[in-house]
């Protein structure tokens, strides 16, 4: 399954886009979306919304495709 960085990359190729204009439309700076691509910040519902319209695919999908969504979770001792 391709990361959100991916999908993002692929949709900008495509249409001619920008990853700053993606920011712009989900409503957070260019840092703010390249930490939440890279795992470093939570990719909240709404945004994910925006995203998923974007990029024409459900949020469940922008879930799945999330670094935080893909990363092992710790064990409990």
């Amino acid at each position: 399954m391709e990361t959100i960085g991916e999908m993002i990359a692929a949709y900008c190729e495509r249409s001619g886009s920008t990853r700053q204009a993606i920011a712009n439309d989900v409503g957070v700076t260019p840092n703010q979306l390249r930490r939440k691509l890279r795992g470093n910040a939570p990719i909240y519902l709404d945004e994910a919304g925006t995203l998923s319209k974007i990029l024409g695919v459900s949020i469940e999908d922008v879930y799945m495709a999330s670094p935080r969504r893909r990363r092992p979770s710790k064990l409990a001792n």
